[in-house]
């Protein structure tokens, strides 16, 4: 009776290191597909179209700085795209984060909303 149930165990054990390995196989075909359907980017920079990048802004003094980084960060040519931020009657120093960013880099633009 012991050899029976020892058998029994080993078939399962079995079992479950058969399925281990289809799904370890399974998973690299599925990442090995998925990286073939990613595209690059185009070796011909200049035929790339020129994006504009609109950032709407209440108030945003505590994110605004991480927010223009990461735009200006992006491997897109900077020459090919524009951030333009719409501060909307920010009362903290919002505006003048923007300020500082746009007089370091030419691709931010600011248009302050007035409701007057």
């Amino acid at each position: 009776m012991g050899a029976i149930s020892l058998s029994w165990i080993y078939a399962v054990f079995l079992l479950l290191a058969c399925c281990y390995d289809l799904a370890s196989i399974l998973l690299f075909i599925g990442v090995s597909r998925l990286r073939k359907r990613v595209p690059d980017i185009p070796q011909d920079m200049d035929n790339l179209p020129f994006v504009t990048v609109l950032v709407a802004a209440r108030n945003e003094e505590s994110y605004i700085s991480n927010c223009l980084e990461s735009l200006i960060n992006q491997e897109y040519p900077s020459d090919r795209y524009e951030v333009v931020i719409v501060n909307d009657r920010s009362t903290d120093k919002t505006p003048d984060i923007i300020r500082g960013y746009r007089e370091k880099y030419g691709m931010i633009k600011c248009v302050n909303v007035d409701l007057n």
